[in-house]
Parts: structure tokens; sequence; C-alpha cells
């Protein structure tokens, strides 16, 4: 299976595409296929013979076939519980923020099964590789940034530890969206001392570049980053 994966996978990529796509991901090796055509293959794929596919899993070889394993775990139907132990095995093979964050986006999480993926989540908070940090916070970021759980990923990203760019870059997008939605929870942390001078930062130039911001809050956080 994976040899004629990989097949598909090449006659699907763009040399052009390969050229952008490696100047967001330096150092992958890629294909350059587009997103697009990864999650078409990633449903056809999760809608008949996940298992098999995963099962074999082949050592990958680009930053492709990577790619496309998340997505498959992230909507194929199986019981959750089963598609949270793909995700504790898949967790350790991602190595840059965009199969990390493409995953988040791909992940099928229920309204009734919140809790659970949140529980599941949790640890992950202090992990100690990086992009399983940026894994908990991208995914709190696209499912539970809500009037449910907005207090619980507040909580949680003050607990964060990890000094890697990519996971003080997710914390800080997680903020500044957390201060467009959830305002009257975000704001007097943002004056607070839980978050490091790098994640304040940034945090607060994305306020400044979001529509979503009220100007009249984005002057005073730069007010604050005065401050700093």
């Amino acid at each position: 299976m994976m040899d004629d994966l990989r097949e598909r996978l090449c006659a699907l990529a763009e040399p052009d595409y390969q050229k952008f796509s490696l100047s967001l991901v330096p150092g992958a090796e890629m294909l350059g296929v587009r997103l697009p055509a990864l999650r078409k293959l990633a449903r056809e794929i999760a809608s008949g013979g996940a298992i098999a596919f995963l099962e074999e899993q082949a050592p990958a070889v680009y930053f492709e076939e990577t790619m496309l394993r998340g997505m498959v775990i992230g909507t194929m139907r199986v019981p959750l519980a089963e598609r949270l132990e793909w995700t504790k095995k898949f967790l350790p093979q991602i190595d840059n923020w965009s199969v990390c964050d493409s995953f988040c986006a791909s992940f099928r999480v229920l309204e009734e099964e919140k809790s659970t993926v949140w529980d599941f989540l949790t640890p992950y908070f202090a992990a100690e590789a990086p992009f399983s940090v940026r894994f908990a916070v991208v995914m709190a970021l696209d499912h539970f940034l809500d009037g449910d759980f907005v207090d619980r990923v507040l909580a949680k990203l003050q607990e964060v530890q990890c000094e890697n760019y990519y996971v003080q870059m997710a914390v800080a997008w997680c903020l500044s969206v957390a201060v467009a939605k959830y305002p009257d929870q975000t704001l007097p942390l943002m004056r607070s001392e839980f978050w490091s001078e790098a994640v304040l930062r940034r945090a607060i130039s994305k306020c400044c570049d979001s529509r979503r911001v009220p100007a009249e809050t984005k002057e005073s956080l730069k007010l604050l980053r005065e401050k700093l």
C-alpha cells in the first residue's frame, strides 16, 4: 500500500509548490503536494481501509506522508478511544508546525466527546516534546476556545513552560484569539506575570494585526508592550 500511495503522491507533486512550501517548512523532505489534494486522499483512505493504512506504519520518507497519516487519524470514523490511541502513537512523528496544525484542524471533535478529548489533551501542555505541547495548544485553539472551556484553556496556557519558538508562537496565537473572543476573561490575564516577555510581545502583535480586536483594546495593549 505504501509504495502505491507514494506513487500517487509523486504524481500529485508540483515543483513550484514544493519550492514555496520549503520556504515555510525549511529542511522538510517534501514533494510539493497541495493541502486540498492531501485532504481528498485522506478522506478516501479514511472512508475505507484507514486501520490497514495506519497499521502498515512504514517509516515516512516525505513530509506529505506524515501529513496524510495525521489527516486520516483526524477524520477516520472509529470509536473515540481508538482514535485517541492512534493519536498517541502519531504525536512523536510530528516534527514541524505545519503537520501539527493540519492534524489539529482535521481532528473531528464531536460536542459529546469534548470532555473526553480535553482530558486527553491536558497532560500534553506539559509534555517534553515541543510539538506535543504545540499540539495541545492548537487543539485548544481550534476546538475548545468557547464559553464552556475558555477558562480551562487560559488556565492551561499559563502552565506552559516550553521555550521553543513554535510553542511560544502557538500560545501567543491562542491568546490573541482569546482576546478577540473573550476580552473580559483574557485581558486581565494579559497584564499578569504568567507570560514570558516573548510570548506577551507576540500575542500583542497578533492582537494589533487582528481585525477582530477593537482599536481601544489595541491601544491599551500597545501601552502594555511599552512597559515590558
